[in-house]
């Protein structure tokens, strides 16, 4: 979900739309950290496939 300027009404001035930039920056890196601690998780998940596989041999 995107935003432009045009969505934030002139009237409030540049501190509300900066809040609202703000939020949405927010927002934008918690998805990112999410989808980090998804990779995060795999990639461990992995590398235990692996360690086991080869501890068995």
């Amino acid at each position: 979900m995107t935003t432009s300027e045009n969505d934030y009404l002139p009237t409030l001035g540049m501190s509300s739309r900066l809040d609202g930039y703000l939020v949405e920056l927010k927002s934008c890196l918690r998805v990112a950290t999410n989808l980090l601690q998804l990779i995060e998780d795999r990639v461990g998940t992995e590398i235990r496939c692996i360690h086991e596989f080869y501890k068995e041999e």
